[in-house]
């Protein structure tokens, strides 16, 4: 039994032999059990024969084949044999009944444990592809049930006529285009495999038959929502590289949660090397477009339909942006020492539609981390969950604020950059177009925060001014400053910014404002 567990893991073991997992080291095996194991252990043999990252994927995916006499996948079937039953549960309509049915041969793809973080085998894909899904009975009726389906029928607006249909669904195709900026094909004998496929992205190990079921018909819901072209909830998964975690448990935050790098992870960022935590920010997608493609047609030299959706393309790129940008401002207004901001270096959306993931990768992913670790420590949890929640409610005209003190914080490599980009944050907070900027800025940001001490404000206000003057200066091709100048200008100024934005943001009477107005406010009080 030991090369069984070692390749397969003790609880999809202890699944099909329908036995305790706890109890595997102890257990006295039937004759029925004895069959099942070897069974198991004829496949986990194919690991022997090669590299077994090549081979781990290809060797779950045969373990979950259709055994077409039993009429449920390998393990159901073994499970059987050793005495055990089968979790199944009935849908609300007949295509949610058959995917239902093919979910339930399907699941225990969910009792393998999680692969290495550094095994770079194939996608969860061949898991629920031929071996568990085409081959499934329940699967034969799958691709009619769509094309009969009020909503998931318009995926494919020139299939044939779907009362008369009885292919497997390989000559019906579409062209998705979606608000991420994505185009894909999809082809109607995949929907089923690529719902699946996209559940198992998102079950954690172990979950219960009971919870595996409603998140299938969660995603059913989901995709018909998404036929219709309706937004719908999905999370993305943005890598960080230099956010530590100090407790395991994730940090709920207003537009999402934190949580440190898990195995499961290195599959949805190809390549996770650098990756130290993983923030899920909640997201929207919508499908923009949907374009029939007959069998064997080529998309090449075909107008792209893409110039005539930039507008929405723009609204969604820019949607993301901003949530991710408001957890990271968070996490930099929660540290009180030296000002840290995490750096996003890959970021992945779950799409519940399309086959496998499509990951995209900053700047930063190529180079060195030439910055330092953001520590969260458990009682900095609070704090930054208060920050989440303050940040959420913020106006849009900050946002070229928010990117600029990010941007200075953690992705200006020269100091002066940096500097440059913590000065438009105070203008972005309190600037106008009108009269002498400086003088409005400086003295807007000294009343801000000291609004008691006449000394220490016009201090400060000195302070400031000078530093908006080295700024323009700098940008209209006076000498730089020496490396020590400008690190100490860009400190000051970072520093500057992020109290500012600290205090700004606890102003409700201010935020209401445009840049403008909050300087005039602050200057002649309510």
């Amino acid at each position: 039994m030991d090369l069984a567990r070692s390749v397969f893991g003790d609880r999809f073991v202890a699944y099909c032999i329908n036995s305790a997992e706890g109890q595997l080291d102890s257990v006295i095996l039937s004759e029925r059990q004895k069959q099942a194991i070897y069974n198991l252990e004829l496949l986990a043999r194919q690991e022997l024969l090669g590299d077994a990252h090549s081979h781990n994927a290809l060797i779950r995916s045969n373990a979950l084949q259709y055994i077409e006499a039993a009429q449920t996948s390998l393990p159901n079937a073994l499970r059987e044999i050793c005495g055990g039953e089968v979790a199944r549960e009935a849908g609300g309509d007949p295509l949610e009944d058959a995917l239902l049915h093919v979910a339930s041969d399907v699941y225990p793809a969910t009792l393998f444990p999680p692969r290495a973080t550094e095994d770079p085998s194939p996608s969860i894909f061949l898991l629920v592809s031929g071996a568990a899904v085409f081959m499934n009975r329940s699967q034969k009726q799958i691709p009619r049930l769509i094309l009969q389906d009020r909503a998931l029928g318009k995926l494919f607006p020139e299939a044939p006529p779907a009362d008369d249909y009885d292919g497997q669904g390989f000559d019906v195709s579409s062209m998705i285009y979606w608000s991420t900026g994505v185009g894909s094909t999809l082809q109607l004998c995949n929907v089923a495999s690529s719902l699946l496929e996209g559940v198992l992205r998102r079950t954690e190990y172990g979950v219960t038959p009971s919870e595996y079921f409603d998140s299938t018909r969660k995603a059913l819901k989901d995709i018909r929502n998404l036929a219709d072209k309706k937004r719908v909830a999905t999370p993305a998964l943005v890598g960080l590289s230099n956010v530590i975690l100090s407790d395991e448990s994730p940090i709920p935050l207003k537009g999402g949660v934190i949580r440190p790098f898990r195995d499961g992870d290195n599959h949805v960022f190809m390549d996770s090397t650098g990756v130290k935590s993983v923030l899920e920010v909640n997201f929207y997608i919508q499908i923009l477009k949907i374009e029939p493609v007959a069998s064997g047609e080529s998309l090449a030299g075909s107008d792209s339909p893409w110039d005539s959706l930039q507008k929405e393309l723009g609204r969604s790129q820019t949607e993301l942006r901003r949530r991710i940008d408001l957890e990271r401002l968070a996490i930099l207004l929660t540290c009180d020492e030296v000002p840290r901001a995490p750096i996003a270096v890959a970021t992945s959306i779950v799409n519940p539609v399309a086959t496998g993931h499509s990951v995209s990768f900053s700047i930063h992913h190529s180079l060195p981390d030439q910055q330092l670790p953001v520590g969260i420590e458990a009682a900095m949890a609070g704090r930054l969950m208060e920050w989440s929640a303050t940040l959420a409610g913020n106006p849009a005209n900050l946002d070229m604020g928010m990117r600029r003190i990010l941007s200075a914080v953690s992705e200006r490599f020269d100091p002066l950059d940096s500097f440059v980009d913590a000065v438009i944050c105070w203008e972005n907070m309190f600037g106008t177009s009108q009269g002498e900027v400086s003088f409005r800025v400086a003295a807007s940001i000294s009343h801000l925060l000291e609004p008691s001490d006449s000394e220490k404000r016009k201090k400060l206000f000195k302070e400031v001014r000078d530093l908006y003057g080295i700024r323009s200066k700098l940008v209209h091709g006076a000498t730089e400053p020496s490396v020590a100048d400008a690190q100490r200008h860009r400190e000051r100024a970072v520093e500057i910014g992020i109290d500012a934005f600290k205090e700004l943001c606890t102003r409700p009477d201010l935020l209401a404002l445009d840049s403008s107005g909050r300087g005039i406010l602050l200057l002649i009080g309510a």
